[in-house]
């Protein structure tokens, strides 16, 4: 079983149209997890849970809602099963489904569900291939996306791993033999049911996208426990507001944020 839980800081700069920066927030988002072995090391059942806590800057100067915070928390839970089947020492097959709400204060109309399907080869121990495809449907809609990673493992410097694919792209350098670096790069996203007194779209929701960049110090001082501190940059991020059948209101580019990052995580 693997527990972790992360607390991220990230500032975003709003920009309306390619006009100059005329919103800022700063998002501390928390997030918690567990993975737990159900059937031979195969199936795995997981749930997390994530907490955005947004602070605005002048939200008198805000270009939508009524001039207060459009909203301060909101919340998203994930419940999942992922299953894995080697067909021998190179060729494995990958499945997984899944359930979510994101929400701001009220749950109806926040549901979504997803699932992929792919398939893994090992060459030589030390390369990975994973391709595949993701299906995700929720109130705004159904998405069909690839995925796709490469993974190289060093045979002669344990601990030098570089990926390559969607959704991020990483390379991770061992300094030591309890520590290493991890440079990143990482699209995310996420979407929002708002409440039903919403000053931006009642009962609508917000969308949001972004491409985060950073750098991870990692620390291992035992074999099941890892914790990480990292900074990060935001060099692009996208966030589009809807009503409450789904129909686009306006979007608005975020981009330029600078956060921080500590993570932990245990196995058992």
């Amino acid at each position: 079983m693997e527990v972790e839980a992360e607390s991220q800081v990230m500032t975003n700069i709003g920009v309306e149209d390619g006009d100059d920066a005329n919103f800022t927030s700063v998002t501390n988002e928390f997030s918690a997890g567990v993975s737990y072995p159900v059937w031979e090391g195969e199936v795995a059942l997981e749930l997390s849970y994530t907490l955005d806590s947004v602070s605005w800057n002048n939200p008198g100067d805000l270009p939508f809602g009524n001039g207060d915070d459009p909203w301060n928390t909101l919340h998203a839970w994930d419940l999942g099963l992922n299953y894995t089947h080697n067909i021998d020492d190179a060729w494995s097959l990958i499945f997984g489904v899944s359930g979510s709400s994101a929400y701001e204060i009220e749950t109806a109309n926040s549901f979504g569900i997803s699932g992929h399907a792919g398939v893994s080869y090992v060459l030589d121990g030390e390369w990975i291939f994973v391709a595949g495809v993701s299906v995700s449907h929720d109130a705004l809609g159904t998405d069909v996306m690839p995925f796709g990673m490469i993974t190289w493992m060093s045979p002669d410097m344990p601990g030098l791993v570089a990926v390559v694919g969607l959704p991020e792209t990483s390379l991770t350098v061992p300094l030591t033999e309890t520590i290493s670096i991890k440079g990143y790069g990482e699209l995310g996203g996420s979407t929002h049911r708002l409440s039903d007194d919403s000053s931006v779209a009642a009962k609508g929701y917000v969308s949001q996208m972004h491409l985060d960049t950073g750098i991870d110090l990692i620390w291992e001082p035992l074999d099941n426990l890892a914790v990480t501190l990292g900074g990060a940059y935001r060099p692009w991020g996208k966030m589009e507001l809807y009503d409450s059948d789904g129909d686009d209101i306006n979007d608005y580019n975020t981009e330029g944020g600078w956060g921080g990052k500590l993570g932990v995580e245990i196995s058992f």
